[in-house]
């Protein structure tokens, strides 16, 4: 393994601090010697930035950089050193696989830290497991019903989500904010019996207008999907509910439907008038993915 001197593109470098994401997964400090551990997506050893007197050298192992050709990896490397104020100054070159092994175990019972927040990555996923449901409750029939909102763990089964967001090219600072909207529609939707459990469908939605429609979403507006049958509507919905944690009703639309019945229905129970709201008018009042399917058939609303 050879080592450089390089000269850097200011531009570059900037341009790769804006998509770090792309390219690194995981970026780690042994605190006590200063040296990084970085993890790439698409390389199968991770890359190290090794601190020797005042200065930062890369070594890492890719075929363009065995080879000695220039590769993106530089600009990973300076990218990170520029947001920690550092400079790069040296470049490993024509360096074999073996070369990066043996680094790599030299280093290997080093304790390293996590500081993806740093440069604007994905905090490392740690699943958290459900917890056991309570059994119910025997309660009076005549006590007056409860209305207080059972509370979900938006942690549980995050993991699974952020990598799905993560493969489908989602930046990090979106990915941040869908956490926080999953949190609190965790603590303030619950998931009624009447409703479809927010789950991973077999084949989540996969394509661009995920993160538009996810954006659309966290702006508080509605989305309406066109498209033939077999395009991804549905499956696109029931991701968004999975990813959000959002139970979900369904709502077939017909042409005997209107303004009226969209909303409910007037009864009569115990001596006395009623309104009983139909199950899009309870999602929209307490919360939840209201898919309202075949919405031409409502010729009157």
């Amino acid at each position: 393994m050879k080592i450089a001197k390089i000269t850097l593109n200011k531009m570059a470098i900037q341009d790769m601090k804006a998509n770090l994401h792309q390219h690194v997964s995981s970026i780690e400090i042994d605190s006590v010697n200063k040296n990084y551990r970085v993890v790439f997506k698409e390389l199968d050893l991770s890359g190290y930035l090794l601190l020797q007197g005042n200065e930062y050298k890369a070594i890492h192992y890719c075929e363009a950089n065995e080879k000695g050709v220039s590769c993106k990896h530089l600009n990973v490397f300076s990218s990170i050193i520029d947001t920690i104020g550092e400079t790069l100054v040296k470049f490993s070159t024509k360096g074999s696989i073996q070369d990066v092994e043996t680094i790599h175990n030299q280093l290997i019972d080093i304790d390293f830290t996590n500081v993806n927040s740093t440069f604007g990555l994905l905090a490392p996923i740690e699943e958290v497991d459900a917890a056991p449901v309570a059994a119910p409750v025997e309660t009076d029939e005549a006590a007056a019903p409860t209305t207080t909102t059972a509370f979900r763990d938006c942690n549980v089964g995050w993991g699974t989500v952020q990598t799905y967001l993560d493969k489908e090219g989602l930046p990090p600072a979106l990915i941040h904010r869908i956490l926080e909207r999953r949190g609190a529609i965790h603590a303030t939707v619950s998931c009624l019996p009447m409703m479809i459990k927010p789950e991973q469908p077999h084949y989540p939605y996969s394509g661009p207008m995920l993160a538009r429609a996810l954006r659309h979403v966290l702006l508080g507006k509605d989305l309406i999907l066109i498209g033939d049958k077999g395009t991804g509507k549905d499956t696109l919905i029931a991701t968004i509910g999975w990813v959000l944690g959002l139970p979900q009703t369904i709502h077939v639309g017909n042409k005997d439907e209107t303004k009226e019945s969209i909303v409910g229905e007037p009864a009569f129970r115990d001596g006395e008038s009623t309104f009983d709201l139909s199950q899009f008018a309870s999602t929209v009042k307490n919360g939840g993915l209201a898919n309202m399917a075949e919405v031409n058939m409502c010729a009157t609303c």
